[in-house]
């Protein structure tokens, strides 16, 4: 995953509204695909990985590639044939102003693939900042927030207001299904590192049940294994979460803690 610059995005606190902290139950992190993938799960990826999904686009091989170095890097396997391909693949897409998801993905992988010409990354950069003020004019912030978090994986994180975070805050609380929490909730940790992502028992158990079915069912088109890879990032930020200490992060910045909302 590439580095955040940290000149190009708010300090967390300054949008969080401060109240006195509480007490609170760590989140249930059981929903990490690691404790969920069975052995044939992980043969699956990792053929897929090798593979494609056998539709024959170059797309096919980025996907599991990136779900892959995002759940468990170890288990990739990535050689000079396979980067060829990725970068041909990525390639195709970018010198048509395409290619954003792709690349935010790709960047988990290895931070070389974010190495475009400055006239593509131009083009691609337009295409999303296009796509993010359309959806940000029809409200639908839970489409806003993935150029947002792709934009933001590639390098190029657009300023966005208190409003905006209030709004992609508000997305993420009123969401009540496991696949939604588990996309907004991942695009939450991206677009903001700091933010004291937390969920209530009841909205794990749902995100975990949705995922072993998505899993189970080998949904197709790349689901079960993106979901998984987007599951993976919002554990990962949850057990951050729970690891805080009063004295560390965000308690350090402020008098007073931020409220670490359990949705």
């Amino acid at each position: 995953m590439p580095k955040f610059n940290p000149d190009s995005q708010p300090n967390i606190n300054d949008l969080i509204i401060e109240e006195p902290q509480k007490e609170q139950e760590p989140t249930d992190v059981s929903f990490d695909p690691i404790d969920i993938f069975t052995n044939t799960d992980w043969y699956t990826l990792e053929n897929l990985a090798k593979r494609g999904d056998g539709h024959g686009e170059d797309r096919d091989i980025i996907m599991p590639n990136s779900a892959l170095a995002i759940i468990d890097k170890e288990r990739l396997n990535m050689d000079d044939s396979m980067e060829n391909k990725i970068l041909e693949g990525l390639k195709k897409y970018t010198e048509k102003g395409g290619g954003l998801q792709s690349m935010a993905w790709a960047s988990y992988i290895s931070p070389d693939f974010l190495k475009i010409s400055d006239e593509d990354l131009k083009k691609v950069v337009e295409n999303g900042n296009k796509e993010m003020a359309e959806d940000k004019e029809r409200n639908s912030w839970r489409h806003f927030i993935e150029p947002v978090a792709w934009l933001t994986l590639i390098g190029q994180r657009p300023e966005l207001s208190q409003e905006d975070f209030e709004n992609i805050e508000k997305c993420l609380i009123s969401q009540d299904s496991g696949a939604y929490l588990i996309e907004v909730g991942a695009a939450m940790s991206i677009i903001y590192p700091d933010y004291p992502l937390r969920f209530s028992q009841e909205k794990t158990d749902k995100i975990k049940a949705f995922l072993k079915e998505c899993v189970g069912g080998r949904w197709g088109g790349g689901e079960w294994y993106m979901f998984s890879a987007m599951a993976k990032i919002v554990a990962d930020k949850c057990r951050e979460v729970n690891a805080r200490k009063p004295k560390e992060g965000l308690a350090q910045e402020t008098p007073s803690m931020p409220e670490q909302k359990e949705f």
